[in-house]
């Protein structure tokens, strides 16, 4: 009976050196990793949460947005809310567009991200109540803040395109 050959391995083969625990995990697939490497602090905090959020927006929720833009743009001349009322009719009309069809040189993910900031505007689920004065548009005002940074380039060219 022949004995079964033992498994030595070799000085030649590589060895995996261990992980050491200060070496990050594998990057995810998604936009948060590359998120994460570039911003520090609570401003990389924000921009997780809303691009975690934006994985969950599909077309409903983009049309939510659509047919709440009324209510968005009356929120976003309030308050701490006032200096984004341009940048807000601007993304709502970035995304208007995409969903007719008229706009579509954006990923979707920018889209989704745009979709679910401002559908967070429209959500009675704040963090902050809206009705605490001087305190209820703070968060909001974050949400679209961290929005604008993801989104700025593509907001960019869109307001270009759309000039020309």
């Amino acid at each position: 009976m022949a004995t079964p050959k033992s498994r030595k391995t070799s000085p030649a083969s590589p060895k995996r050196a261990p992980k050491r625990a200060s070496q990050s995990p594998a990057p995810r697939r998604g936009a948060a990793p590359a998120v994460r490497s570039r911003v520090a602090g609570a401003d990389l905090d924000s921009r997780v949460l809303l691009l975690e959020a934006a994985a969950k927006v599909g077309e409903a929720e983009i049309n939510l947005v659509i047919r709440g833009s009324k209510e968005i743009e009356e929120k976003a001349g309030r308050g701490l809310l006032a200096p984004f009322l341009n940048h807000v009719r601007d993304l709502l009309a970035l995304v208007t567009d995409y969903s007719r069809g008229r706009y579509r040189a954006i990923p979707l993910g920018s889209i989704a991200v745009i979709a679910g900031a401002l559908g967070y505007l429209l959500s009675p689920m704040d963090l902050i109540p809206d009705f605490i004065p001087g305190l209820g548009l703070v968060d909001d005002a974050g949400v679209i803040g961290a929005c604008l940074k993801v989104v700025r380039p593509q907001l960019e060219r869109y307001k270009a395109a759309r000039r020309s």
